[in-house]
């Protein structure tokens, strides 16, 4: 079974971003990401993904617009990697591609009003929107209604105690909200994380990279592998990418998981036929899975 190390109270292991700026960003970006960028606004942000060429997610990222530039909000361990994927589709565009060291905090939304008197909309609560100001940006994403991602420089980081990762990670276990690891990277075709569930792919926008294979897949009716939420009683610190089992055979595969309590909460791609059968977390039969609805609908037959 893999594993991957529980992002505890270290920043570093939890989020970062990349800056793409330039002219040309938004251009760029529409031919990249799955999501359809002309409804990005500085108040607006979006959750897309950015896939192979063979329609595998490389990675999923809020994307934001602040300070005339267009950042990615993804792992802190992915920063890097994708920045270096991204680059070679610039080719003579005027857009620049950086991973600064701008701090991604999850911030309770009571604490924001001590954040340069920053404060949350409460007009506002049902939708995923950005406040900001010259050195903070505040994303309030409606699935998650008590904590947001706070963005700020080095220079002027909130006096809030160290970022718990593992929280973060388990209210967007709870809301359904897939996150993509190095381990899982291009492991998931957009719709088995539920992407399309999630209002995060532009069927209408036209082309990106792995488009074809996206739209195909939505076409056709061939989603006959969907995510779903799982608790197991014990913890057991599975990681991303870790394999799911039935009848003692590989059947899917592991989304994010988090521990705590006595038990494990977990986002899991499965076969949707597999549904009504006994799933376990380990090929002995030894740690059985109890599947939980998420907030949102997920069908149950295939298509």
């Amino acid at each position: 079974m893999s594993t991957h190390p529980d992002a505890g109270n270290n920043p570093s292991e939890g989020l970062g971003v990349i800056r793409i700026s330039g002219a040309d960003r938004r251009i760029f970006l529409q031919g990249q990401l799955t999501q359809d960028i002309d409804e990005l606004t500085p108040g607006n942000p979006l959750l897309a993904g950015w896939v192979s060429p063979k329609g595998r997610l490389r990675c999923l990222a809020w994307v934001i617009d602040w300070h005339d530039a267009a950042w990615l909000i993804l792992p802190q361990a992915l920063g890097v990697p994708v920045a270096r994927q991204l680059a070679p589709y610039v080719l003579r565009a005027d857009v620049q591609i950086e991973t600064p060291a701008t701090g991604v905090h999850a911030l309770h939304r009571s604490e924001l009003g001590a954040v340069e008197n920053l404060q949350v909309n409460p007009d506002k609560q049902t939708i995923t929107h950005c406040i900001y100001n010259d050195n903070y940006l505040f994303l309030a994403i409606e699935q998650l209604p008590e904590t947001g991602l706070l963005l700020s420089e080095p220079a002027t980081a909130p006096e809030a105690g160290p970022t718990d990762w593992q929280a973060w990670r388990r209210q967007n276990v709870r809301a359904g909200l897939p996150s993509v690891w190095p381990e899982s990277s291009e492991m998931f075709v957009p719709q088995m994380l539920n992407l399309d569930l999630l209002d995060a792919i532009s069927f209408s926008k036209g082309c990106y990279v792995g488009q074809e294979i996206v739209a195909r897949t939505q076409n056709l009716g061939r989603i006959k592998r969907r995510m779903y939420g799982f608790t197991a009683d014990g913890e057991h610190h599975a990681g991303p990418g870790a394999d799911l089992y039935s009848d003692g055979k590989k059947t899917g595969e592991l989304v994010d998981a988090v521990c705590g309590d006595g038990r494990t909460e977990l986002l899991a791609v499965v076969p949707i036929e597999k549904l009504n059968e006994p799933l376990w977390l380990d090929p002995d039969n030894e740690v059985p899975l109890d599947r939980v609805a998420l907030p949102y609908r997920v069908p149950e037959q295939p298509g």
